[in-house]
């Protein structure tokens, strides 16, 4: 054993799948890396090494292959395990000294390459670190974005109303079940705030959160953002790509807009659901997913199923447990806390002190139906800040549809309270 290792290698060894239909060679390698710090697992048929790296894909932290196989070349094994996992580094082995073989590897998509028989394991050790090291800086990115999410996350909802209380403890006993959600309101009430939120206090709060706007993508690149593609699938598509469903995994996936999404694709989301597992366009290999779906909508579902537009059983597969979201026009009580809210957020971000909020600025806010909702509250808030003078927002600083309107205060009764991040806006 090499006793140069450093203490962080002992404990935490590289984890390293090896491919070769050379069983000679595989025990030889298995040996000579595993006394320089990897735990290596060899596999001598590369269907079988493709089917460890789809269920058991985190185990590794890299792939070694030979590129030539009789039953599958290494470079073909290489691609269909990057469309299972594109950040899985590959390195491939070679026995043709010519630049032509590694040159081709090399754009297929591996990380590196070594020959054989490999001269030097010591320097072979350096260059499957590095490989595993890149696995970790993307794993730590992953993991530093979502820690930023929850951060972020622990501070939008606003609101110390019956009601905003009684939601937030709805998502409080909701978020630790592995259960999918309809979350409904009308536009700019915070459907993707309340799925930000039952991600971030479920058990998947580590892991991805990923939003898809249904209505928002073109009706021919749907199956694409959900399911992925490999490269050449269709024009257009010259790499490999993961769809939401993959990205999501051991995550969430919050589908917006969900009664947009045609009704083809409705059957094969359905299946995705039912299965768990996805398939690429282009590829016949599904690949197994853990991923809690919530979806949100300002369509009437029950009527889209009865015009034929949504499937039925699809509907119930998403409804499990429902959130309706009241209007802000239903839910004033928390409306000066929320303004208020809204401008320090932005002062903070324009580095300005934020202003507060006159009586009467109050009362004209409350005065105001409000038909976009928070989103159209967050914008008035912007449009006040870059206004307001000697640390005062006053009517004057308001929108003129705002400040003109004429509307009786509606009563306080459902409240719920969102800040939604500029670009959600």
């Amino acid at each position: 054993m090499d006793d140069g290792r450093d203490e962080a290698e002992k404990k935490a060894p590289v984890r390293l799948l090896m491919v070769d239909d050379e069983p000679a060679l595989l025990t030889a390698h298995r040996r000579a890396f595993g006394t320089r710090g990897f735990d290596v697992q060899t596999c001598e048929d590369p269907f079988e090494a493709l089917r460890l790296v789809k269920e058991r894909r985190e185990d590794f932290d890299l792939l070694v292959v030979d590129l030539n196989m009789p039953r599958m070349s290494g470079i073909e094994l290489m691609e269909r395990c990057l469309e299972v996992d594109r950040e899985l580094p590959v390195i491939v082995l070679t026995s043709d000294f010519s630049a032509d073989s590694a040159v081709k590897a090399l754009k297929a998509g591996a990380f590196n390459y070594l020959t054989k028989p490999i001269p030097d394991f010591d320097a072979a050790a350096v260059v499957l670190r590095g490989a595993a090291k890149l696995r970790q800086l993307h794993l730590e990115v992953l993991r530093l974005h979502q820690s930023a999410l929850e951060k972020d996350s622990s501070h939008r909802l606003v609101g110390n109303s019956s009601t905003m209380k009684a939601l937030s403890a709805s998502i409080d006993r909701i978020a630790p079940h592995n259960v999918s959600v309809l979350i409904r309101g009308e536009s700019g009430t915070g459907k993707e705030l309340v799925a930000r939120e039952l991600h971030a206090r479920s058990p998947r709060a580590k892991g991805p959160f990923i939003a898809l706007n249904c209505a928002a993508i073109p009706e021919s690149l749907v199956d694409s953002e959900l399911f992925g593609h490999t490269k050449g699938a269709f024009t257009g598509a010259t790499e490999a790509r993961a769809g939401a469903f993959e990205m999501a995994n051991k995550g969430t996936l919050f589908l917006d807009e969900i009664g947009d999404i045609p009704l083809a694709v409705q059957t094969r989301l359905l299946r995705v659901l039912q299965e768990q597992e996805t398939t690429r366009l282009g590829s016949g290999s599904p690949v197994k997913i853990d991923v809690r779906v919530l979806a949100a909508t300002l369509v009437d579902l029950e009527a889209a199923i009865k015009d034929g537009s949504f499937r039925a059983d699809l509907y119930y597969r998403l409804d499990v447990v429902t959130l309706d979201l009241p209007a802000l026009r239903h839910r004033l009580e928390d409306l000066p806390l929320l303004a208020s809210f809204l401008l320090h957020k932005h002062a903070e971000r324009l580095g300005l002190e934020a202003p507060a909020l006159s009586a009467e600025t109050n009362d004209v806010l409350g005065n105001y139906e409000w038909p976009g909702n928070v989103r159209e509250l967050e914008n008035a808030m912007q449009h006040a800040l870059t206004l307001a003078r000697d640390g005062i927002v006053t009517p004057q600083d308001l929108p003129s549809r705002i400040r003109t309107a004429s509307h009786k205060p509606v009563k306080a009764g459902l409240i719920f309270d969102e800040n939604q991040d500029d670009e959600q806006l």
